[in-house]
């Protein structure tokens, strides 16, 4: 008996149909915990569940990695070897940064004091996973929705209309590719703030392509030159070795 071929099962995979979306990067959380035997059991919860985890056991580089704006989420013990935990969640938040903070802490006494300093949970140790899981979930589900960006976001002389796709200073109209306005309304959200060139490419590219960090550096020196020629004030200083902030200027 013959096989006819055309029944024989195909291993090569089926090309995806152009409606299929982008991937969706995974949430990067940090989690500021000098317990190792504890980080390394939530680095492995967290991992499973699909996020990417960066872990900092020294309270004082604790600040300057949160503040680099690559997280969507923190972790923090307030017994933190390094620093205050409370004086740093006052300190995240003093500085504008508006990513949400979950306490993990024994030190149940100081959850009111740690939700006044500007935390948005906390959680007491010993922890259960599946209830941590649960609450990280619910706390970024809560966050993300309540910072839906704005069609129409000024800074300085400069109007981006995210709708229109258009950036605008005065009555000059930036002449920017779709990857330069992206990058551009990105920053724009982060006004005054350090934007890594990683978080760039994150958010730019979703997983789809690998560029290079001078693949970035072209984005910003074109969209230099049209800020330049249109007579804005506004500024994208560099922070070398790390990315960019802009500035509204003078």
């Amino acid at each position: 008996m013959k096989f006819d071929p055309r029944f024989l099962p195909s291993h090569r995979a089926a090309p995806l149909p152009s409606s299929v979306p982008p991937p969706v990067p995974p949430l990067r959380l940090l989690l500021l915990d000098d317990d190792a035997a504890l980080a390394a059991a939530m680095v492995r919860l967290f991992t499973d569940a699909g996020f990417v985890v960066d872990v900092v056991s020294d309270g004082h580089q604790a600040a300057d990695r949160a503040l680099a704006g690559e997280h969507d989420l923190l972790l923090l013990d307030l017994g933190l070897a390094g620093c205050d935990g409370l004086d740093l969640v006052d300190r995240l938040r003093s500085a504008g940064m508006a990513v949400p903070i979950l306490i993990v802490s024994a030190r149940i006494s100081t959850s009111l004091a740690a939700l006044d300093a500007g935390a948005d949970g906390f959680i007491a140790k010993p922890v259960d996973p599946a209830e941590l899981l649960a609450r990280a979930r619910a706390l970024l589900r809560r966050c993300q929705a309540a910072t839906v960006p704005p069609a129409v976001t000024g800074i300085g002389d400069l109007c981006i209309d995210a709708a229109a796709g258009s950036v605008h200073a005065h009555d000059h109209r930036l002449a920017l590719t779709a990857r330069q306005f992206d990058l551009l309304a990105i920053l724009a959200r982060r006004p005054g703030q350090t934007v890594t060139r990683s978080l760039l490419i994150d958010q730019l590219y979703q997983g789809l392509a690998m560029p290079t960090a001078a693949t970035i550096d072209v984005f910003v020196h074109a969209i230099r030159q049209q800020l330049a020629a249109s007579g804005s004030l506004v500024k994208i200083n560099t922070v070398r070795g790390i990315g960019f902030c802009l500035v509204a200027g003078a």
